[in-house]
């Protein structure tokens, strides 16, 4: 079968190789070609006259293309800018070459660059590259099905023909898809999805052999877990009757939103038609495999209310996905121009709660439609940075088409991290560090400012960076280059890379850094991209957008730098104004009803914008000021608000300044009880560091230490809740306590003011604070001297007189808190404690997870386990503070141990032995506490109710009678729990804990309250004892109200504290 070409242009050259340049003046080339490839950046002087009609002369005069090529026009589009972006595809013998794409790029018809990949040369061995098949296509679909290993029952070819023999099916591709000549082969193409284990990958076999050449995943996941089954949308409504309405949804996150439905009075569908075109279909737990035709059991959520969606169960979170992808679609449209994913209005069919094979702990996006599953624990899968990355990737696969292995998967990664972080900004209006990390909703993170935080790579092949060939070639790992350029674009940033490169780039702020890495995505990178070609593809869409040598070139190049890639900027640098952000923001004088609000000056501006809101509102109020601070006044009290500050730049508004947050005082009379939780921690033969818990509003503490032996403390001003002891003696014990000035007493005039504190705090103009007993006024602007205690800076401190009394009549100092006892070391070897907090949870018939408390600068670990009847441990090594036991014997009790190496190369002392009794296949109940009435279970919880094991399935109070609970089978006889307990009342009230224990061996009870950092704050050892069963009192005097986690003898659950 002959295939006709539009537009071929017949092209011939010689290889290129690193550092030639062409003969003919005005052609720069900016990014080399390697075995066997054309260069891949040009930059052409307009004095060239090369035009759309004239491409030959590029192409057969310049580069040189063998003639054996022909290309296709795939695209042509001229922008918003007036540039004109002209795509094509390579050919070779009639077959398209996969993933060789060249784009030619014009202003006024006048071709200025040209990118991507295409091979110059065919094979030194052309003649013996295949131009016919030696195999048929129903072999090579055998083999394709086969590599897949699973059930494939449907697959489809580029024009989802059922003739698999036609030659249209056949393409030229590299093994493994590295750009190599001598790796070019003819193969069939097929697009193959399987059953079991779901996958949809593109397939290629070897026309000669029926081998492998390369396979690319289809699926583009957020996160590296499992993958879920696909399935088309539903339609099971009537049209005829049917109207487009506002209402509203609840989304689990984020409150209730604003969202666009369909239907009609009695019953309206989460799905629209009009300016978007989307729809959400809840799979409803069913397990689903691919079909070509949708599963049963689904249907598209639905309310009898406009208002009434997400209002039970989950639907909340999975209407979240639906209100994502309405937020995301409007903001492809109000910022970047872009009509959907595919740009013409394609629909996004969203797919939600399915169980089966890798659906859980997992979001993906296929072709058209995309996935958002449940969490084993917490939240679904749907918060909004994570629906807006999924139908990112959309927008990378109708662009530039990324393939999704090596460095263009992780860039094609990348890009929607930019954009699942950049819809967070759009629709929330705000710049805080949850912007900056995809997934903070959820227990998949990644972060944007500082990859390394969950080990990806800030800097090209720098610490982190992967070169196996997992995930893809570590397509969600070294995304994080590209992650962390976009930040360093947008905020700035000043220091060293992993290269050993300085770098100091001022930001363009986040507005401008996503147009530069939207326009280089769908404008200038290519499906084989790498990470040097998107260094090329964001400086010309930085100059594109603002012009050569403009501030955003520089910034734009400055960062690639800045993660490895590519040189500074060396031009001339820019001279217009850079608008930078406020910096200094910060709030002083918070009362009951107001806060005073400074911050840093910009030169040249005199008048600013400030914005503030409750942080539970969405809209801000402005308010014009002059000068570098104001009041406000008229606040909510007990109330937390936002604050951020602009100015007018260049007849727009500069970006704005990080947001900070504070609350208004409590018109309640503050406590004033002693600190809690004081510890040491990093002792050495001279210092010990010494922590607290930090009490609400106090800002200043007294640290007092002594030697054992003395009889007079030495006090020490510390301004937060940890500070480290220096001088201090060798193998010496000492005694620490601490408290704090509470508020309280005096007259109104100086009630509510802050204390004055010496720099680094800055006052402005207005400030009120009080300072040996007087009360006073500052004066201008940046000012950290002492108020006058005579004539001294009288003119920065206006003296309002003096409180009533002195100023004890101000303040009262707190009770102590407990004091701590350390002994300093007799040489600088660390301390080598054991290790603190073992348990065990997750308890089944074969197995156990163990956790335990971090010890500082300690990231390996070895646990040590063995059945309690034997003499003999099975040891472990591993890296983190978690290990899941597996292949245990049922109904079976173990002992475990943890330890590690300390920096002296000794082993540090075994953790205390716990044990704990895996269950029988009775479904045995140990570790599972009893259901308590008015208790709140979360999704997976887990209780004994009438003998039977009972596991929630939503957020639930009722007890397992009332539904929304699973009966996972009756607890065993031989292995009903001999140790439980249950607390009362919870929460917590009058400083008075009970503790009802069921304790038939009458073992040693351990109790420990932790907060939920993991700090022990309590703990009530009790030897083994007859006595150690029925109600017990713990005193809770001094644990401030919250949400704690208590262990008793290892088995923990949620403690609240009123």
């Amino acid at each position: 079968m002959k295939i006709k070409l539009n537009r071929l242009f017949v092209i011939v050259f010689l290889a290129m190789t690193i550092g030639v340049t062409f003969g003919q003046e005005g052609i720069n080339v900016i990014q080399n070609g390697e075995k066997g490839l054309a260069p891949r950046f040009l930059q052409i002087d307009s004095e060239k006259n090369i035009s759309i009609n004239n491409f030959r002369e590029l192409l057969y005069g310049t580069l040189k293309i063998d003639e054996a090529f022909l290309f296709k026009e795939v695209n042509r589009e001229t922008d918003k800018l007036g540039i004109t972006h002209l795509k094509v595809q390579q050919y070779l013998n009639g077959y398209p070459v996969e993933n060789a794409f060249f784009i030619f790029h014009l202003r006024n018809g006048i071709v200025y660059s040209a990118n991507g990949e295409i091979f110059q040369n065919s094979s030194p061995e052309k003649g013996n590259l295949s131009v016919r098949s030696s195999i048929s296509a129903e072999q090579a679909l055998k083999n394709a099905k086969k590599f897949m290993g699973g059930n494939a029952f449907l697959w489809e070819k580029e024009k989802e023909k059922t003739n698999i023999g036609v030659l249209e099916t056949l393409v030229y591709v590299c093994d493994g898809n590295h750009l190599d000549i001598s790796k070019l082969k003819l193969a069939y193409k097929f697009d193959i999805y399987s059953k079991k284990p779901f996958d949809r990958k593109k397939v290629y076999i070897d026309t000669s052999n029926g081998n492998i050449v390369f396979a690319e995943d289809l699926k583009h996941s957020a996160f590296l877990n499992g993958s879920p089954t696909p399935c088309k949308d539903h339609n099971h409504h009537n049209g005829g009757d049917e109207v487009f309405i506002g209402g509203s949804t609840q989304t689990g996150f984020y409150g209730t939103k604003s969202i666009d439905i369909s239907g009609a009075p009695g019953r309206y569908l989460a799905s629209q038609t009009g300016n978007r075109n989307i729809s959400i279909t809840n799979l409803n737990g069913k397990n689903i495999g691919f079909s070509n035709t949708p599963p049963t059991g689904g249907a598209v959520i639905s309310s009898n209310t406009p208002n009434g969606f997400g209002r039970s169960g989950n639907e909340g979170y999975y209407m979240a996905a639906y209100w994502g992808a309405q937020e995301t679609w409007d903001m492809f449209k109000d910022d970047f121009g872009r009509n959907g994913y595919n740009g013409s209005g394609g629909k996004v069919n969203i797919f939600v709660n399915a169980t089966g094979q890798n659906l859980t702990n997992n979001a993906f996006w296929v072709g058209s439609w995309t996935y958002f599953g449940n969490a084993s624990s917490g939240s679904p899968f749907t918060p909004l940075d994570v629906v807006s990355h999924e139908i990112a990737h959309g927008v990378t696969q109708t662009s530039a088409g990324l393939v999704y292995r090596n460095e263009s998967g992780a860039m094609n990664e990348g890009f929607s991290d930019i954009f699942g972080c950049y819809a967070e900004y759009y629709v929330f209006n705000r710049l805080d560090s949850n912007v900056w990390t995809l997934g903070e909703n959820i227990s998949f993170q990644r972060s944007l400012s500082n990859p390394k935080q969950h080990r990806q790579p800030d800097t090209y092949q720098g610490t982190n960076w992967y070169t196996g060939t997992g995930d893809n070639g570590g397509v969600h790992v070294n995304s994080g280059v590209l992650n962390h350029w976009f930040y360093i674009l947008s905020q700035g940033k000043q220091g060293t890379n992993d290269k050993g490169s300085s770098y100091n780039v001022k930001g363009i702020g986040i507005e401008k850094a996503a147009q530069v890495a939207y326009r280089a995505l769908t404008r200038y990178l290519t499906s084989s991209s790498n990470y040097v070609s998107a260094r090329n593809a964001v400086i010309s869409a930085a100059t594109d957008l603002y012009g050569a040598n403009s501030c955003e070139l520089v910034a734009t190049t400055n960062a690639m730098y800045a993660v490895g890639i590519g040189a500074k900027y060396s031009g001339s640098g820019c001279s217009t104004n850079n608008c930078d952000a406020v910096k200094g923001l910060s709030v002083t004088n918070v009362s009951e009803s107001g806060a005073r609000i400074g911050w840093g000056s910009v030169s040249s501006v005199t008048s600013y914008r400030l914005e503030y809101k409750k942080s539970s509102s969405s809209n801000y109020t402005q308010l014009s000021v002059n000068g570098v601070s104001t009041g406000l006044a008229g606040l909510s009290s007990d109330t937390s608000y936002q604050v951020r500050v602009t100015y007018t730049c260049e007849g727009k508004l500069a970006p704005y300044s990080n947001v900070v947050t504070f609350k208004t005082k409590d018109t309640v009379t503050p406590t004033c009880d002693a600190v809690t939780g004081v510890n040491s921690s990093n002792i050495t033969k001279s210092s010990a560091s010494i922590s607290w818990n930090a009490k609400a509003n106090i800002n200043a503490y007294v640290l007092e230490y002594k030697t054992a032996s003395s009889n007079s403390y030495t006090a020490m001003d510390v301004s937060s809740n940890s500070n480290v002891l220096n001088n201090l003696n060798t193998s010496t014990t000492y005694n620490v306590r601490i408290k704090y000035t509470c508020e309280g007493g005096g007259d109104e005039g100086c009630d509510g003011l802050d204390t004055y504190q010496t720099y680094p705090k800055i006052y402005y103009s207005g400030d009120r604070v009080t300072y040996n007993g007087r009360k006073y006024e500052c004066n201008a602007d940046g000012v950290y001297n002492i108020p006058p205690t005579g004539s001294v800076y009288s003119y920065l401190w206006n003296d309002l007189g003096a409180c009533s009394g002195s100023v004890n009549s101000l303040r009262t100092d707190s009770p102590y808190s407990e004091v701590i006892t350390f002994t300093t070391l007799t040489d600088d070897t660390p301390s080598c404690d054991a290790v603190s907090n073992v348990h065990a949870s997750n308890i089944t018939k074969t197995g156990a997870q163990i956790t335990w408390s971090s010890v500082t600068g300690i990231e390996a670990y070895e646990l040590q386990y063995k059945k309690a009847s034997s003499g003999t441990y099975t040891s472990v090594n591993l890296l983190g503070t978690r290990y899941s036991i597996d292949s245990l014997e049922e109904a079976t009790e173990y002992d475990v141990r943890v330890t590690y190496i300390c920096s002296n190369g000794k082993k540090a002392p075994f953790s205390n032995i716990i044990s704990f009794t895996t269950e029988s296949s009775g479904g045995g109940c140990n570790g599972i506490l009893d259901y308590q009435s008015g208790v709140f279970y979360q999704k997976g919880d887990k209780v004994i109710f009438n003998g039977s094991i009972w596991e929630a399935q939503i957020t639930v109070w009722w007890s397992p009678t009332f539904g929304y609970w699973t009966n996972l089978g009756p607890c065993s006889n031989t292995n009903s729990s001999i140790f439980s307990y249950k607390v009362a009342p919870n929460p917590v009230t009058n400083n008075t804990l009970n503790i009802n224990v069921k304790n038939e061996k009458g073992e040693q009870l351990k109790i420990e309250i932790l907060d939920l950092s993991g700090n022990v704050l309590l703990k009530n050892n009790r030897e083994a004892s007859p006595f150690n069963s029925g109600n017990i009192k713990v005193d809770m005097a001094g644990i401030e109200e919250g949400v704690y986690i208590i262990y008793v003898n290892g088995i923990s659950q949620k403690l609240i504290v009123k």
